[in-house]
């Protein structure tokens, strides 16, 4: 049985290729206003149409948003980086030999897991360690306060991170979970399983494998491939209309009124495109690269805040080729962000 969620948004979809994310986007997270993907670099976005490069080497497999903070786990285990508005991030080392495989967000805490161990902490700098009963190979996965550990062999469920108790029919490397109108979903190589209670599974009816699960106001979301499924109960499923492509979805999230997910070296988002919104050029160093009809006046403006900052008109061009970057002859501010506003 097929359902139909009431979210007329989740039935427009449109990708957005006007800039170019890169071929190894690992995850998307969102908060505070703004998008954040990482990867081989980070990028932000107040929109999920327009990309600014944050940093161009972050190398990054995970980032969650908490207490307004962004964390992102490194991809050599042994580092994470913090990053208060998604923009400037700072490189930390959680002094410990094991190598961190996972991370997560509890609702209060950042969850980091690797070896036989989890750390926990409220500001993603001081972390508290707490031993776990499943060894090495295993995976962490949190929804609120329930927090999974295990193999595809054997999983454990705990709602404080010091008492666990073993799953039962649960089966597949665990990579996200979360808790939708009192129910467990759990995404694994496996599938979709849900729970009442974290003890007992078992499989939903969705036929198939997806990489991507998320959750947008009442709904659930799948990505499997190029597709998208929604849920009001995750057992019943329904295909959205996505554009056709032959690249798989990396991630999506809810900002609480569209859905932004990554699909190859593009953006994807759901709805239509917001209105009244400056949209951001491509910001660089000390410049702003301007893609558009030759012979137009674009204001060059700048700011040192994105999202609620005063934008200062730097200078006033018209536009001598179609691809053209404008640079600042005299930057006094590397924290200075740029954009170009056709006239």
């Amino acid at each position: 049985m097929l359902d139909t969620p009431a979210s007329d948004e989740l039935d427009v979809w449109t990708i957005h290729s006007s800039v170019n994310l890169g071929s190894t986007v690992a995850d998307i997270t969102y908060g505070d206003g703004r998008f954040v993907l990482v990867g081989a670099k980070a990028m932000m976005s107040t929109n999920g149409i327009d990309w600014v490069t944050t940093h161009p080497d972050l190398r990054c497999v995970k980032v969650v948003y908490g207490n307004g903070r962004f964390v992102a786990l490194g991809t050599s285990g042994k580092d994470y980086a913090t990053s208060d508005d998604g923009f400037f991030w700072s490189f930390r080392s959680l002094g410990t030999s094991t190598v961190i495989t996972r991370l997560d967000w509890d609702g209060t805490s950042f969850v980091l897991a690797g070896g036989s161990f989890v750390w926990r902490s409220a500001d993603g700098v001081s972390w508290v360690r707490e031993a776990i009963p499943q060894r090495d190979g295993y995976f962490l996965a949190c929804a609120g306060k329930k927090y999974l550990v295990g193999t595809p062999d054997a999983t454990w469920i705990s709602t404080n991170l010091l008492d666990w108790q073993r799953c039962s029919n649960i089966v597949g490397n665990v990579s996200r979970m979360l808790l939708h109108n009192n129910q467990l979903l759990a995404l694994s190589d496996r599938g979709i399983q849900t729970s009442k209670d974290g003890l007992q599974w078992k499989r939903s009816d969705f036929a198939g494998t997806p990489s991507v699960l998320a959750v947008h106001r009442d709904v659930v979301l799948v990505g499997l491939g190029s597709t998208i499924w929604t849920s009001l109960d995750g057992d019943s499923w329904s295909r959205r209309p996505t554009p056709s492509s032959n690249l798989g979805i990396v991630g999506l999230v809810s900002d609480g009124n569209a859905v932004v997910g990554v699909i190859g070296t593009s953006s994807l988002r759901s709805g239509d495109a917001p209105l009244n919104q400056p949209r951001l050029q491509l910001i660089l160093a000390a410049g702003v690269r301007i893609q558009g009809a030759i012979g137009r006046r674009y204001a060059i403006q700048s700011t040192l805040d994105l999202l609620g900052g005063i934008w200062r008109t730097e200078d006033v061009i018209q536009l001598p080729t179609a691809d053209f970057t404008w640079h600042d002859p005299s930057p006094l501010d590397t924290r200075k962000m740029y954009r170009a506003v056709a006239q």
